[in-house]
């Protein structure tokens, strides 16, 4: 919290707040500073926010400016071979240039962990996209895609199946033969 890190102000741990003297305060509110509203103010719900938001914020010579580029940079020393280029199949090779006999590679240690979460929150969009169907809805589109079936028995085997999560589970997995087969033995059985 950036009200934190002026001077003369204080944290108290107790009622959760930033406590600031009153002439400091009233200097805040003349500069018509936004942090002035958090300042001497219970904070509701602190703990949440702090578990929302972190507390590990860099503060001091430890911040950087948004241009820097984040973690370290390692290079890669990448060997080419050079020579007659025996090792290639002439059949799918179109060029027996050399590029030269060493590379050098800037290679990001965090591309991997972004490629991750990006892919990630791609599902994410995709999945909330696409909509989500209840345990219900799936059980329901499942049993009334059946054909050859009377309606009154596909209402009855969708009560029972609604009241009974087990079985409704169960026949959601079920491949389309097996849920033909548990819906003869339903209609057998009542």
């Amino acid at each position: 919290m950036k009200a934190k890190d002026f001077s003369g102000a204080g944290w108290d741990e107790d009622q959760r707040m930033v406590t600031m003297d009153e002439d400091t305060h009233d200097d805040l509110k003349k500069a018509k500073s936004k942090l002035a509203q958090w300042v001497n103010v219970p904070i509701r719900n602190f703990d949440l926010l702090q578990i929302v938001c972190g507390d590990d914020h860099a503060r001091g010579d430890r911040t950087k400016d948004n241009n820097v580029k984040w973690g370290p940079r390692e290079y890669v020393e990448v060997d080419t071979p050079s020579g007659s280029g025996s090792h290639h199949n002439a059949a799918t090779s179109q060029s027996t240039k050399s590029t030269g006999e060493k590379r050098r590679r800037e290679a990001s240690l965090g591309n991997k962990g972004m490629t991750q979460l990006v892919g990630c929150v791609t599902s994410m969009a995709e999945a909330l996209r696409t909509g989500f169907k209840t345990p219900i809805e799936k059980m329901g589109s499942k049993l009334f895609a059946l054909e050859g079936y009377e309606p009154d028995v596909l209402m009855n085997a969708y009560n029972f199946l609604c009241t009974d999560n087990f079985e409704a589970n169960k026949f959601i997995g079920l491949p389309e033969s097996f849920q033909r087969a548990w819906l003869d033995n339903f209609m057998q059985d009542k």
